[in-house]
């Protein structure tokens, strides 16, 4: 009997931390992105300059909060974007972004069709960050999109955080059911004595 009351209890903690930790899961993806002058085209870019942005988004609202910085280059970003193609290739903009938070280094939200962000969130690769600036109007740096390290979550800031909470519903979840399992057949090992 005491087994079972130990399942029970388990299962329940487990099911409390995967709810709270699932609709995270569920609705933010974190990407990033990491690039230099040398991958733009058709024409590179700033010679030394470099891009690197992390990005989360949430896929149901259109919201991505994103902090992309700059390094290496001559001039201040005139304007920054989210452009719809594969590496090597230029396309057109898709999501706006905030040269001003860029050049200060700061977090900034930017708001897409809730079809596009979930679209970004699926396939990065087919996405890519550009700065630009007066002398590379066509951009100065530009970074391919990827998806973030395994198990790295959002947490609600523009910061990513482990998926421990998740590992810990699980682990909860397994030992709930055996220990509820362990409890079952003692119980019915005992009535048959």
């Amino acid at each position: 009997m005491r087994a079972a009351s130990l399942g029970a209890v388990l299962t329940a903690a487990a099911l409390l931390v995967l709810s709270t930790a699932g609709p995270a899961l569920a609705d933010q993806v974190s990407v990033t992105g990491s690039g230099s002058g040398a991958e733009e085209v058709p024409e590179p870019g700033e010679n030394d300059a470099t891009v690197e942005g992390d990005f989360t988004i949430d896929t149901e609202k259109g919201m991505i909060t994103y902090t992309v910085t700059v390094a290496g280059n001559d001039e201040d970003v005139a304007a920054a974007h989210i452009h719809q193609a594969p590496r090597g290739e230029a396309g057109d903009v898709v999501v706006t972004l905030d040269a001003n938070a860029i050049n200060a280094g700061t977090e900034a939200t930017a708001m897409a069709d809730p079809a596009l962000a979930a679209e970004i969130a699926a396939s990065p690769e087919a996405f890519y960050v550009n700065v630009h600036s007066p002398s590379f109007p066509a951009g100065f740096a530009r970074a391919q999109l990827e998806a973030a390290a395994p198990g790295s979550v959002p947490a609600g800031d523009g910061s990513s955080a482990s998926g421990v909470p998740t590992v810990i519903g699980v682990a909860l979840v397994t030992a709930g059911v055996g220990a509820l399992a362990l409890g079952v057949a003692r119980r019915r090992g005992g009535a048959s004595a």
